[in-house]
């Protein structure tokens, strides 16, 4: 969930968030992006990736 400033994240069906970030950088006119950062160096692999949006 995406709100203002603040983003919650979920894994599966989980009650509990993965990750709060409380102070996300964007702009709120923006929409549609979505982008991971991944320190240097590093590697991510995402697997059945879902992104649900909430009206």
């Amino acid at each position: 969930m995406i709100e203002d400033e603040k983003a919650i994240f979920y894994l599966n069906d989980d009650l509990q968030p993965l990750l709060v970030v409380d102070q996300m950088i964007h702009d709120k006119s923006m929409r549609g992006n979505i982008g991971f950062f991944v320190d240097i160096g590093t590697e991510a692999f995402f697997k059945d990736l879902k992104i649900t949006y909430f009206d």
